[in-house]
């Protein structure tokens, strides 16, 4: 009889091995899946996304997403304690992804709002923030960023997609690659992967018939397609595990999973879970994302072709995913219409914020301020000086912001005499009279330079402004906005000039956004679009702030 027994169970090792087998490859043991709780609804837009770890904290953008609006607020979440902190307004319609190198965070621009023909970065050691240029091209998009070799990398487009390259951290930028794109077509680079220490483009290509896409390697700024990845169908994501890159790849039967190694591309088994839409790795498997209105799912894999169900949230609709010390976050559209964040609640095991990187400054050049001066005096008087929103004035203030101009350089010409003409904006969609367009050049200048003084009266100015579909507006009122918050202006009455500008009654919520931020930014204070809060501080502040 134990013999029976023993010889029973001698035969059923062989299935009892080949499961532990199978459950090894996909992950371990089935466990039920985990509840995701929601960890916040910080702001009033209606997305959270572009998810990342930084100083202990998770940092995401909260915007409007799939249109033209300019919304694009930055916070940051500790995974410790649950609490939610506004950090920045960027002065932008979105942002693109940001990356995290050599200590410091550095966030783009997608979409400047100054549309002058360069991209706008920001980056911050976790207090203080400067802002980056991209210049070597023209640029209209900054869609991502990555580094790779000792550089940053930053996919770029205006018509045609580019990719840019800084050694000096984000001081200056050369172009490495220029994508060959016809007249009157479009050409983007939006997504830019690591696998080791080889960079990945995602190339969106609308001149191709019919419109295509595909992924470019850059190996020491040498740019090359990637052979026998799949054309013609949008890469949904993509996330590097092991010797591989995996993409999530749209193709006409539905989403499927592809790696590469660089020189080998190839399909990976059977389809993936139904409605995965983002992919993220966390170094030791991948995690795809289902988020649907009727509740969403997170799925893990260690080789991209089994999954298994690990988490489940509602209440939303989700747009992406990040793993940040050792545990999932989701981000997207809560149902109430305000973007959403999903997770296991605190406290998490998130190591202490380490310090971050330096902060690296523009060196001053010498420059005879007098003679430059006086031709700047001359293009601001000269019509011509318009044309194409005014790139040739843009041309010449651009270097100067970095040369460390004089008190009162650029401030004191916004009151200048510039001529009586108007100039067609965004295509011909509307006119602007150059002396608006004059300020708001010379206002970008005095932000960028972090020097200058703005007259808190520009601060007070009616918005009457008609909607533009493009929702591109050239009104010194938010150049100078944006310009108080980049210099740090903080004198009495500027912070009254903001506080009272936040109770202004019909300003359009996105314009509040830019008052917010520059409140946030001159003060420290991060009451967001709590405007009951920023009245109440002053009102006791206004009594011993400087003058």
């Amino acid at each position: 009889m134990w013999r029976g027994k023993i010889t029973g169970l001698t035969r059923l090792i062989p299935y009892w091995s080949a499961l532990a087998v199978a459950l090894a490859v996909i992950g371990g043991p089935a466990r039920a899946e985990v509840e995701l709780a929601v960890l916040g609804q910080p702001g009033p837009w209606p997305y959270i996304a572009s998810m990342i770890g930084y100083g202990g904290r998770l940092w995401c953008t909260n915007s409007v997403k799939f249109e033209d609006h300019n919304s694009a607020d930055l916070y940051s979440y500790d995974p410790r304690t649950g609490d939610w902190r506004y950090e920045r307004h960027l002065f932008s319609q979105d942002t693109g992804d940001p990356a995290v190198v050599d200590g410091l965070l550095y966030w783009p621009f997608e979409d400047s709002r100054f549309s002058l023909g360069f991209g706008h970065i920001a980056v911050t050691d976790g207090s203080e923030w400067r802002l980056r240029v991209l210049a070597s091209a023209r640029i209209f998009h900054a869609h991502a960023l990555a580094a790779a070799g000792g550089e940053i990398y930053a996919a770029t487009s205006a018509w045609r997609a580019g990719i840019q390259a800084s050694g000096d951290g984000g001081l200056t930028w050369r172009q490495v690659y220029d994508r060959p794109t016809p007249a009157r077509r479009v050409s983007r680079i939006v997504k830019l992967a690591l696998l080791g220490d080889r960079l990945f483009g995602d190339v969106v290509d609308r001149a191709s018939r019919p419109p295509g896409r595909s992924l470019l390697a850059i190996d020491d700024g040498a740019v090359r397609p990637v052979p026998g990845w799949p054309t013609g169908s949008a890469n949904r994501a993509l996330a590097p595990l092991g010797k591989w890159l995996y993409g999530l790849v749209a193709e006409a039967a539905g989403p499927a999973i592809w790696r590469t190694d660089g020189v080998v591309s190839e399909r990976v088994g059977d389809e993936p879970p139904v409605g995965l839409r983002d992919l993220a790795s966390d170094g030791t498997a991948l995690w795809g994302l289902r988020g649907a209105d009727d509740g969403g799912r997170v799925w893990r894999s260690v080789d991209g072709q089994r999954w298994r169900p690990h988490a489940r949230f509602a209440g939303g609709t989700a747009l992406g995913l990040a793993v940040y010390a050792g545990r999932v976050y989701v981000g997207g559209k809560g149902s109430d219409g305000r973007g959403i964040l999903w997770g296991l609640p605190p406290p998490a095991p998130v190591a202490a914020a380490s310090a971050g990187g330096k902060l690296a400054e523009p060196q001053p050049a010498a420059v005879d301020w007098a003679t430059v001066g006086a031709a700047l005096d001359r293009a601001l008087a000269d019509p011509a000086s318009y044309a194409g929103h005014g790139s040739r004035l843009t041309a010449m203030l651009l270097p100067l912001t970095a040369a460390g101009p004089p008190a009162g350089f650029f401030d004191r010409r916004l009151a200048g005499s510039f001529p009586d003409v108007d100039v067609p904006m965004m295509g011909g969609r509307f006119t602007l009279p150059s002396r608006r367009l004059a300020r708001w050049i010379l206002l970008w200048a005095i932000g960028l330079s972090g020097r200058g003084h703005v007259p808190p009266e520009y601060l007070a100015d009616p918005w009457s402004v008609p909607a533009n579909g493009a929702e591109k507006y050239f009104e010194p009122l938010l150049a100078a906005l944006w310009a108080v918050g980049w210099t740090g202006q903080a004198d009495r009455a500027t912070t009254a000039a903001l506080i009272d500008r936040l109770a202004t009654s019909g300003d359009p919520l996105w314009l509040t956004g830019d008052v917010v931020g520059a409140l946030t930014a001159t003060t420290g204070r991060r009451f967001g679009y709590d405007r009951a809060a920023w009245r109440d501080w002053w009102a006791t502040a206004a009594a011993v702030w400087p003058r």
